[in-house]
């Protein structure tokens, strides 16, 4: 295991948001390094709730050896360059001081996006990590800068870091012509909490117990790669279920779709639940849904929900996206919308407790504790060959 390293990771959200790989690898790491999480301000969440934070952001000591900083309220990324600019060298000082508060040096930089890119040789660190989770060129909304302007920027950080992780295969396929150290590790669960969280006696989330049965559910965020129409069309097909959704809303502007499919009586937004209650949600769910839009953005996905559905043990339905396709024997996959409402229906049928166990083996397989063991393998190769150069 990857051990006496200090490590910044440079994250989209704040280690206090919706918990996605990179809050399970620091955590994991935590252990046996230094690590400091940094991310920007969350306006609608924080919007100067002082002057301090305002001014210089937030450091925290979240456990032993892990500490988490968010850049200060006033320095929003801006779309206009010269703000841009001058926001990015505003926050870089700051880290810089952060870092020397803390006595951090020579650290390990870890990077979650692109423009993140603009650190590389400027904090003395002795190696760089670009983990890509998404296809960012895919989202919904044009990047300020300009897509071709991204991709370019993607490119010089693929090309400048040691090492290069992605999460899916289709990542692998499509960044791997453009460096050599670049490595598949797929996402995985937090089997060990998720076993904890189902052993001994177990109570049904009091915002679930009035629900009509069976409950039919999808835990994460709700953004525009989920296909709003195919969950109406569930919804409206079979108003005797309960159509439970678990997560924060994070589209961008109105959706029509969307409103139209939070109008349904029998449709149920739940909000965000902290991490160590989803267990619980996903037990109480009948099936667990994985219903996307397939186009470029969903094609490099590999979901976190997936492997927390199979670490519950509960039927799951989803549509067929590349990541599935390893699982197809544990899991639905649906050929078209009306497809997909079967497989659901079947899904219910489901009484094989031998599946079950199946699909918990398969997830206990793919925990965040060994995914962490094989990054740590990744990262120490590179930095034995790094120091022998």
């Amino acid at each position: 295991m990857l051990e006496g390293q200090d490590i910044v990771c440079i994250a989209p959200e704040s280690w206090d948001g919706l918990w996605r790989n990179r809050h399970q690898i620091m955590l994991r790491l935590s252990a046996r390094n230094r690590v400091l999480f940094v991310s920007g301000p969350e306006p609608i969440k924080h919007c100067f709730q002082n002057l301090r934070r305002a001014c210089l952001g937030k450091l925290e000591k979240v456990r032993d050896n892990l500490y988490a900083y968010c850049f200060p309220d006033l320095l929003l990324e801006s779309r206009f360059p010269i703000i841009d600019a001058f926001t990015f060298e505003a926050r870089f000082l700051l880290l810089k001081n952060v870092m020397r508060k803390l006595a951090f040096s020579n650290p390990i930089l870890w990077l979650y996006h692109p423009t993140m890119g603009r650190l590389v040789g400027r904090l003395n660190e002795r190696l760089v990590c670009y983990h890509i989770v998404d296809e960012y060129i895919a989202y919904p909304v044009p990047w300020p800068i300009g897509n071709e302007a991204f991709i370019r920027m993607e490119q010089q950080l693929i090309a400048a870091a040691d090492v290069v992780l992605v999460s899916s295969e289709e990542l692998l396929r499509s960044k791997g012509r453009m460096g050599s150290n670049i490595h598949w590790v797929p996402n995985a669960v937090d089997f060990q909490g998720f076993a904890q969280s189902l052993r001994g006696p177990q109570q049904v989330p009091s915002d679930l117990t009035t629900l009509p049965r069976p409950i039919i559910g999808y835990v994460g965020a709700i953004k525009e790669k989920l296909d709003f129409d195919l969950l109406a069309l569930v919804a409206r097909t079979h108003p005797e279920w309960s159509l439970v959704m678990i997560g924060p809303v994070q589209l961008h502007g109105t959706n029509l779709a969307f409103e139209n499919l939070r109008r349904l009586d029998n449709v149920f937004l739940l909000g965000c639940k902290p991490v160590e209650s989803l267990p619980l949600y996903i037990k109480a769910c009948s099936a667990c849904l994985l219903p996307y839009v397939i186009n470029d953005w969903t094609r490099h996905i590999d979901p976190l929900k997936l492997y927390e559905y199979l670490a519950v043990g509960n039927p799951v339905v989803s549509v067929d996206i590349p990541a599935v396709r390893r699982f197809s024997e544990v899991l639905s996959i649906a050929a078209d919308k009306e497809d997909f409402v079967y497989q659901i229906e079947c899904a219910l049928q489901e009484h094989d407790s031998d599946m079950r166990r199946v699909r918990q083996a398969i997830a206990a397989e793919n925990s965040w504790d060994h995914r962490v063991a094989t990054i740590s393998d990744i990262i120490r190769t590179s930095l034995h060959a790094s120091d022998s150069r």
